[in-house]
Formats: structure tokens, C-alpha cells, sequence
């Protein structure tokens, strides 16, 4: 077996999708000869647990860890969670979220766990010394992972793969950190390094592929995220009625999703139609920021609405396989048509209808088009929204299409990356 040492920061029994990545990747790589060495912080601050991904590791994986230095615990996150938001919205204070994203974004570069850098390229240096490995793995956000690696790489000359599960400068801006000019400089610096330096990029998404292989040398391939076809196998209880027609969103609602064009379109088919009205259920399963949370509000949808809040990781399947129609929605800005939401992936293996609001040229939108399994609409387009919702629930997926996402298969693209750089 060939050793991959990976360095990441969401890591099981941490929740949410930025953990899905690599503990699929991690759960295949063996049958492809390669044994992964985990490197991750202990008691990380985060705002979701989910102690099922821990199934997905396979036995005898080893995991290190060393304590983090968490600025955040002091600040807080950007979202809150949505549970009850209807009738006690749980948000932090507009003053405390702006202090605490102007200081993140200029002041902690390129990211809130600067402070674990340091110590973990000694923790490791001691490792590697004793327990070499073939290639080094360094997935971000958070960046900070990246520069471990870039450390480690320099001392040991040990090839390098950088996986971006996201951009590293445009999500500055998705997330409003007030970065200022100077501050921007110092992250294009550390940037434009990190794909100097790796002997591999790995990027989640098409449209940063292209990008980023106009800046570097460094060969970038894009590996996007997928689904697990084991996930659907699992029986879970919801208790839902088959009388409703089910919209259901899964995941973060951010404010730069939301799409006031939709919940008006549903407000007026309510209005117009009584049978629509009466069967109408809208279940959003996971986190709903404040400005989605005022249009349904506004929209006089609450009525209609089920707020679960965070859920494991095979509950959400459940309600994806559960629905009648299925909501992606994704950022109507230009800059971030890059915008792949993982569970997309996960909504197509389903089989259940999809409706997309996405600028046409969107990476989201051209996947699912591809894949037929279902219908995309600018996020602005009222009208367009109003008849997609009336009919978008005849939908024939092309499997063979959808099928090249499967978790085994992505890992296999990886694998090829890993051997290249390793001479294997």
C-alpha cells in the first residue's frame, strides 16, 4: 500500500458538507492501493455534528490529531440554525457578525486557523521523519491547510496535491468579509504560491478549473463532488403524508441563494389555486438565512413550511428521496456561476424532479441539463419560476449520465492524480 498523508479540517464527527468529500474519497482509496493517514484538529470549533460519517471511515485508518487555537469561539459563525427560526429566529447581532467578519477577513489570513499552522508542520515534521508517506493531501477551504502542506513539501520534497473543495479569493466576498485592498494582496500572494508550489490541483468545480489553470504551471483537474450509491440504501422513518406535495430543500439557505422570485411564484399559485394550496408542503431541511426567511415570511408561506433544522447526513436523503420536487438554488451573481452545491449530485441520484434557479451558463444548471433530470430558471425570472413549478415534475434522468458522479468513480479520478505525481 502506498501512503497519502491528508491534511483537512472537517473531519467526522464534524457535520455538514464540507466533511462528505474525503471521508467518501477516504472510504474507496484502499481499493485502489492506497492507504490515507488523516490528519485533523481535535475538538474543532464547529457548528454541526454528525457522528454517522463515522461509519464511512474504514477500520484501521489512522487518525491524527493536535489541539486548534479557534478565534471563532469568540465570534461566532455568519448562520444560524433555522430550527424554530419561524417563531424564534436564533440570528447573532448584525454588529457582532460584521466585527467579527471584518476582523476574519483582514486581520487572520488566509483564514481563522492561521494559528494551527505552525504548530502542525512541527507535529508532522516529527511524524514524517519516522513514518514516511508518498503524497501529501491538502484540502480548503480552510487555506490554512494548504500551507501546512506547502511546509511539509519544502522540508521533505514529498509531492503535494491541493484539493480547493472552494475558491479561495471569491469566497471572501460570498461570505462578506470587508477584505480590504492590502489584505486581498496577502491572500493573492499566498494563493498564486500554493499553485506554484503543489505538483497537483484538484478543484470541485469546472468553471475554477479553467481559471485557475490560466495562473499556473501546475496541472488542475476538476473532480466535483458526487453520491454514495450505499447512502440510499438505508431505511429511514419521516412519517411524512403522501398527500402533500413535497418541495424540499436541503442545506445552508444562504442570503446570496435566495431567490425572492420563488416564494412569490408559490404565494400566487396558492392564491389561484385551492387544491395546490391545500397539498403544499415546503420542507427545508438544514440552515435558512435572513433574507429567504423574510420572503416566506412576507410571502405568507410559514403556514405551509416545515423547518427541521440540521439533520444527519442520511436523514437528508431520506426527505430527498421523500420529495415530490426538489429546490437547488444558486447565487443569481455572475462571479459565483462556479457555484456547484454537492448535493446536487445527491438530488439526480434520487430520481425525484429538480427545479434549478441558475443563470444559464451556470456549472450547476449545464450538470443538470445534461443529466435531464430537471429544469433551470434564472433566479429572477418570475414568470418562468411560476411555470417551471407547474411543471416540472415530468422528468426521465439520463442514468448513464448521472451515474459518472458516483463516489467510487470520483475517487478513481483522484487516484490517477495520486499515482502521476507519485510515479506509481
Amino acid at each position: 500500500m502506498k501512503r497519502v498523508l491528508i491534511i483537512i479540517y472537517y473531519w467526522p464527527p464534524t457535520g455538514g458538507s464540507g466533511v462528505q468529500r474525503w471521508v467518501k474519497f477516504v472510504k474507496h482509496l484502499r481499493s485502489f492501493g492506497w492507504e490515507p493517514v488523516i490528519y485533523t484538529p481535535e475538538e474543532p470549533f464547529v457548528q454541526e455534528l454528525d457522528k454517522s460519517f463515522l461509519k464511512e471511515i474504514p477500520e484501521g485508518v489512522e487518525i491524527l490529531r493536535q489541539p486548534v487555537f479557534e478565534i471563532q469561539k469568540y465570534f461566532g459563525g455568519v448562520v444560524a440554525s433555522s430550527a424554530n427560526a419561524a417563531n424564534k429566529p436564533g440570528y447573532f447581532s448584525a454588529i457582532k457578525k460584521a466585527v467579527g467578519n471584518f476582523i476574519r477577513g483582514n486581520f487572520f489570513i488566509p483564514d481563522a486557523r492561521v494559528t494551527w499552522i505552525k504548530p502542525s508542520v512541527k507535529f508532522l515534521s516529527g511524524y514524517l521523519a519516522k513514518q514516511p508517506v508518498d503524497v501529501i493531501v491538502s484540502s480548503g477551504p480552510p487555506h490554512s491547510m494548504h500551507l501546512i502542506a506547502q511546509q511539509l513539501k519544502s522540508k521533505f520534497n514529498i509531492p503535494w496535491l491541493a484539493d480547493f473543495r472552494d475558491p479561495w479569493i471569491e469566497i471572501l466576498d460570498f461570505h462578506g468579509f470587508k477584505t480590504s485592498s492590502l489584505a486581498k494582496a496577502k491572500h493573492q500572494k499566498l494563493f498564486h504560491g500554493v499553485l506554484a508550489d503543489a505538483d497537483a490541483v484538484v478543484v470541485a468545480h469546472n468553471t475554477v478549473r479553467d481559471n485557475f489553470q490560466k495562473l499556473t504551471k501546475t496541472r488542475v483537474t476538476a473532480i466535483t463532488n458526487g453520491y454514495d450509491e450505499d447512502d440510499f440504501k438505508a431505511d429511514v422513518e419521516l412519517n411524512l403524508s403522501d398527500a402533500k406535495f413535497k418541495i424540499v430543500f436541503v442545506g445552508i439557505l444562504y442570503d446570496v441563494l435566495n431567490s425572492s422570485c420563488l416564494w412569490k411564484a408559490l404565494r400566487e399559485l396558492v392564491n389561484e389555486n385551492k387544491d395546490f394550496g391545500e397539498k403544499l408542503q415546503l420542507i427545508f431541511v438544514g440552515k435558512i438565512h435572513e433574507a429567504a426567511m423574510s420572503d416566506i415570511r412576507e410571502n405568507g408561506l410559514l403556514a405551509y413550511s416545515v423547518f427541521t433544522g440540521y439533520v444527519d447526513h442520511a436523514e437528508a436523503i431520506a426527505y430527498e428521496r421523500a420529495a415530490d420536487l426538489l429546490l437547488l438554488l444558486t447565487p443569481a451573481d455572475a462571479y459565483l456561476k462556479y457555484v456547484i452545491p454537492g448535493k446536487l449530485f445527491e438530488y439526480m441520484a434520487s430520481g425525484k424532479p429538480i427545479l434549478c434557479t441558475a443563470q444559464p451558463d451556470n456549472d450547476s444548471a449545464k450538470i443538470l441539463l445534461a443529466s435531464k433530470a430537471g429544469i433551470v430558471v434564472h433566479p429572477n425570472d418570475f414568470q418562468a419560476i411560476k411555470q417551471a413549478l407547474k411543471s416540472s415534475t415530468d422528468m426521465h434522468p439520463n442514468r448513464p449520465e448521472v451515474e459518472k458522479y458516483e463516489r467510487k468513480k470520483l475517487t478513481e479520478q483522484l487516484v490517477q492524480e495520486l499515482n502521476r505525481i507519485s510515479g506509481f
